[in-house]
């Protein structure tokens, strides 16, 4: 191998660390506009505020996120399905669609309960500020497209097939319904749920979503 190749190679953990960094800002940004928004409502902070007590500039925040309302749902740019497309449509890691797209849906599920922030907390956000449902509805129809196209090249589809269209949207129909669904069922488990880890609540919703999949598999077996 070339001497100088291996000179002018990067370190191995420089993109990790970076990577860790990145996600790290991103994470203070979501948990600090949550708080925020719940302190004193949406409109009640600039975006300036809240880069100040993240200790971030203004153009930081836009590199990561497109508006407050996507800070607080914790929808970062660059951040889709197109993400996870390499796992997705490797079918030696799921060999049945529905695998894979249990794994992808719960994986972008994460990305919402990533903080200290629980799903009571989230639905109370969501209550006192209508216009993150209306934001949300728009990144799920989003998704819905870039879904679809994943689909279509997972399963080799033609573009005007509408099989990849309706799992698409049934599937995410499913996730967030479980989403709220399980959020409102946290409320009033009482308080070993709502002081749960992060980690904790993602596991009951895996395993509430993957039940509601069972189900649903079960029509197509008749």
């Amino acid at each position: 191998m070339n001497q100088s190749a291996i000179t002018d190679a990067p370190p191995p953990t420089s993109v990790s660390h970076r990577e860790s960094k990145r996600e790290k800002t991103r994470l203070s940004l979501i948990r600090h506009a949550r708080r925020l928004t719940a302190e004193r409502g949406l409109g009640g902070f600039t975006i300036d505020e809240l880069c100040t007590q993240v200790g971030v500039s203004r153009r930081t925040f836009f590199n990561y996120f497109a508006s407050k309302d996507d800070a607080v749902i914790g929808a970062a740019l660059g951040e889709s399905w197109a993400t996870y497309a390499t796992d997705f449509c490797n079918t030696s890691t799921h060999p049945r669609l529905l695998d894979a797209l249990t794994a992808l849906l719960t994986q972008t599920m994460r990305t919402m309960l990533r903080d200290e922030h629980t799903p009571q907390h989230m639905m109370e956000l969501f209550v006192s500020e209508p216009s993150l449902f209306a934001r949300m509805k728009e990144l799920t129809n989003q998704r819905h497209r870039e879904l679809a196209a994943l689909i279509r090249e997972r399963e080799g589809l033609d573009d005007g097939d509408g099989f990849a269209e309706v799992i698409a949207e049934t599937l995410s129909h499913v996730a967030v319904h479980t989403f709220f669904e399980f959020t409102h069922r946290s409320c009033e488990t009482g308080v070993a749920l709502h002081e749960a880890s992060p980690d904790l609540h993602m596991a009951v919703f895996e395993e509430a979503f993957r039940t509601k999949l069972t189900y649903l598999s079960r029509l197509f077996q008749q």
